[in-house]
C-alpha cells in the first residue's frame, strides 16, 4: 500500500506524491561553514592495517576497563530488569534515569534511550520477540547497551592534565586574547551564527573587557564573564570554523571543563552572559553526545530566559528590526530572543527523544514568529554572513516544527495523554498529522520534504545542504513520533474492528516514516558536516527499531524482504556518518551499534523464515 493511500486510510478512519531526482554527490561533502570534510570511517575502511591497530587498542582498553571495574564487562551499568538479572543495579532503584516508552501494536516492549533510540527491552518485550522468531535471546548482542554507553562519557583526564594541551592561560584560566579575537571575528561571518547566534560580535567586546580585567578590580558579571568566553571556545572548536595550528579537538573539552567549573560562580550573577553560556554548553553536550548534561544545561538556560525575561518578545524590540544599527538596548533583546529560539528549540527535540517533559512550557512564552518566517529557511544555506549583521531569528531547523513537536509531546506522551482513550488518542493523532501536514506544505518548495523517500529516490546536488537534510529527517521522525502513538491503543488486544482499520494504518505511517529516514541518510550523509554524529545518529537507530518490529508483528508483509535489505544496510550507514575524532569512547559505540543491528537484522530474518514455514494463523 503505498504512503499516499494509507494516509488517506488513516484520515478517513478516524476522521500524487512527487518525487525530486537526486544525483549522489561523489565529492567530499560541505561542513556547516563551507569546509570541505570526510569521514574518518572512509579512511579505516580502506586502510585495514590501521582498523586492525584501532580494535587492538579497543580490546586493550576494554580489558582495563574490565580489570578496574573488578572483571566483569557490565559491572558499572544498569543490569536489565528480567528474571535472569540477578546483579545489583549501579544507582538506586528510585534515581535510575527515566526514559520514553516503547509500544508497538499493543504491546510495552521497553524503554527508548535518550541518545540514539536504542531500547531496553521489557520481559514482556523479549518473550514477544522470542516467540515471534523461536530464538533465545542473547542479551548480550540485543541489549548491548545496557547503561549509558548509550551516550559519550566525559575524558576521564579531566584537571590538570588538560592545561598540558591547551592555550588556556594557568593565570587567568582564559585563552590568549589574540586567539580569542581571531575566532570572533571567524564567528562573525561564519554561516553556523545563522543557526547558532550565540554571541552578538557587538555586545561580546564588553564581555571580553570584563573578563579580561586585571582581578583586582572584579565587578558583578566577572565569572560569568569568563564562563562566557570559555564556552564560546568550547563551541568554537566543536564547530572548528576557524582553523588553527592548535589542537581544537583537545582544546574544546579543556574549554567546555572549564566553563563548566564556573557554573557555581556565575549563579548569583543573572547576566546576558551567563545565559550564553548555559546555551553554548548545552549546544556543546548536545553535539558531544552527552545527553544527560545537555538536559542538566536546558534547565538551567531555561530558568534564566524566564528571570530575564527573555521569553517574551518586546516591542520595541521588534521595532527595531529593520535597523541595519539597533541601539545597544534593543541588540540585547533581540540577543536574549535569539537564545531562547535555540533554548526553545533544542528543548522540544530532546523532550521527545528523552521521554522527560520539556523545561519551557509553551503557555508561558510569547511565540510568535515573524510574518515572512518562511523565507528564513531558503537562507540556511548561505555561505557567508556580513560580520555586522543582526540575526534576527535563529535558522534552526525551523521553530515552526519545534512549536509542533510541542504540542506532540503535550498532547502524546504527556502524564494527561497517557490517560487517554483510544478514541482520544486517535483524535490527537489525527489532529497533529493535519498540523504536520499543513507546516509541510508551508515549507518553501525548494526545501520542502516529500510525504516519503524511497531507496530509489533522488535529490538534486543543489538540494542537498545541511538545512534541507535536517529538515526532512525531522519531517520523517515527528511523523513517526506522531503515529508510533497508536501502538498504547487498547484495540490491539481486543481487536474492535472499528478502531483496527484507523490504528493499522497509523502504524503504517509510522513505519513508512521509518523506511524513509534510512533511505535518505544512505543518500544524504554526504553532505553532514563531522560535528553531526551524535545529534544524526538516534534518526537511523529509531527507525531501525521501528523496522524492526514490524517485521516480527507482520513477517509475511510484501515489503519484509525491502526492509530485510534496508536493516542489513544500517551497520556501514552508521560507520559512514560524519565524525570529528574517533575516540575509545566513539569506538566502543559504533561496535555496540554494529553488533546491535546485526542481532536485529539476524532476529528479523528468523522471524520472516519462521512465518514461511508455518504461517501464522489471521487475526480475527
Amino acid at each position: 500500500m503505498s504512503r499516499l493511500n494509507v494516509t488517506l486510510l488513516f484520515r478517513s478512519a478516524i476522521g500524487a506524491v512527487t518525487m525530486k531526482p537526486l544525483a549522489r554527490s561523489q565529492e567530499p561533502r560541505e561542513g556547516l561553514v563551507g569546509r570541505k570534510t570526510s569521514s574518518p570511517w572512509r579512511t579505516l575502511v580502506h586502510d585495514p592495517e590501521r582498523l586492525e591497530r584501532i580494535e587492538k587498542i579497543l580490546a586493550e582498553k576494554l580489558e582495563d576497563r574490565q580489570h578496574f571495574n573488578g572483571g566483569s564487562r557490565f559491572s558499572t551499568v544498569a543490569t536489565l530488569d528480567t528474571p535472569n538479572a540477578s546483579n545489583t543495579a549501579p544507582y538506586p532503584q528510585a534515581v535510575r534515569p527515566h526514559f520514553r516508552k516503547l509500544h508497538f501494536a499493543g504491546l510495552r516492549l521497553g524503554d527508548i534511550s535518550s541518545c540514539n533510540g536504542v531500547p531496553l527491552f521489557s520481559p514482556e518485550g523479549i518473550q514477544w520477540v522470542e516467540s515471534r522468531t523461536g530464538q533465545r535471546i542473547n542479551s548480550d548482542r540485543l541489549c548491548p547497551f545496557l547503561g549509558l554507553p548509550w551516550q559519550n562519557h566525559p575524558p576521564q583526564y579531566l584537571g590538570a592534565d588538560f592545561r598540558d594541551n591547551t592555550s588556556i592561560s594557568d593565570t587567568t584560566g582564559l585563552p590568549d586574547i589574540r586567539l580569542l579575537r581571531e575566532y570572533i571575528s571567524a564567528f562573525s561571518r561564519a554561516p553556523i551564527r545563522l543557526a547558532f547566534p550565540f554571541i552578538d560580535p557587538v555586545l561580546f567586546e564588553d564581555t571580553v573587557r570584563l573578563a579580561y580585567q586585571p582581578s583586582s578590580n572584579y565587578q558583578h558579571g566577572t565569572n560569568s564573564a569568563k564562563a562566557c568566553i570559555c564556552s564560546f571556545m568550547a563551541v568554537a572548536g566543536l564547530f572548528n570554523f576557524h582553523e588553527t595550528e592548535a589542537g581544537t579537538a583537545v582544546e574544546s573539552e579543556a574549554y567546555a571543563w572549564k566553563a563548566h567549573s564556573l557554573l557555581h560562580r556565575m549563579a548569583p550573577e543573572v547576566t546576558l552572559d551567563g545565559l550564553q553560556t548555559s546555551i553554548m554548553l548545552l549546544v556543546f553536550n548536545l553535539l558531544s553526545g552527552k545527553i544527560q548534561l545537555a538536559v542538566f544545561m536546558t534547565g538551567l538556560a531555561s530558568r534564566l530566559i524566564f528571570m530575564m525575561g527573555a521569553h517574551i518578545r518586546r516591542p520595541e524590540c521588534i521595532s527595531q528590526l529593520g535597523t541595519s544599527d539597533p541601539q545597544f538596548q534593543q541588540r540585547t533583546d533581540i540577543q536574549l530572543r535569539n537564545l531562547f529560539w535555540i533554548c526553545y528549540a533544542l528543548d522540544k527535540e530532546l523532550s521527545l527523544r528523552s521521554g522527560q517533559p520539556p523545561a519551557i512550557g509553551d503557555e508561558h512564552c510569547d511565540l510568535d514568529l515573524p510574518p515572512d518566517y518562511g523565507r528564513h529557511l531558503e537562507l540556511g544555506s548561505r555561505k557567508y554572513v556580513s560580520s555586522g549583521a543582526v540575526i534576527d531569528v535563529p535558522i534552526l531547523g525551523d521553530l515552526r516544527l519545534s512549536r509542533l513537536k510541542s504540542k506532540a509531546y503535550s498532547m502524546l506522551y504527556s502524564v494527561q495523554a497517557l490517560k487517554k482513550s483510544d478514541a482520544e488518542l486517535l483524535r490527537s493523532i489525527r489532529e497533529l498529522d493535519n498540523d504536520l501536514e499543513t507546516w509541510r506544505l508551508s515549507v518553501p518548495l525548494g526545501c520542502r520534504p516529500t510525504l516519503s523517500f524511497s531507496k530509489d529516490a533522488s535529490v538534486p546536488d543543489k538540494d542537498m545542504d545541511m538545512c534541507t537534510v535536517m529538515l526532512r529527517l525531522e519531517y520523517h521522525h515527528c511523523m513517526a513520533i506522531i503515529h508510533q502513538a497508536s501502538g498504547r491503543c487498547v484495540a490491539w488486544s481486543s481487536h474492535q474492528n472499528g478502531v483496527m482499520e484507523g490504528v493499522s494504518s497509523s502504524l503504517a505511517l509510522s513505519v513508512e516514516s521509518s523506511r524513509s529516514s534510512l533511505a535518505y541518510l544512505h543518500t544524504a550523509h554526504c553532505v553532514l558536516p563531522d560535528d553531526s554524529f551524535w545529534v544524526i545518529v538516534f534518526y537511523p537507530m529509531s527507525a531501525v527499531l521501528t523496522l524492526f518490529c514490524n517485521l516480527l508483528l507482520n513477517p509475511l508483509d510484501c515489503r519484509a524482504t525491502e526492509d530485510l535489505e534496508l536493516l542489513s544496510k544500517v551497520p556501514a550507514l552508521v560507520r559512514a556518518l560524519p565524525i570529528s575524532r574517533l575516540t575509545v569512547n566513539e569506538l566502543m559505540h559504533i561496535k555496540n551499534l554494529d553488533d546491535f543491528v546485526a542481532e536485529l537484522s539476524r532476529l528479523a530474518k528468523c522471524a520472516v523464515a519462521k512465518a514461511t514455514e508455518c504461517p501464522p494463523e489471521p487475526r480475527p
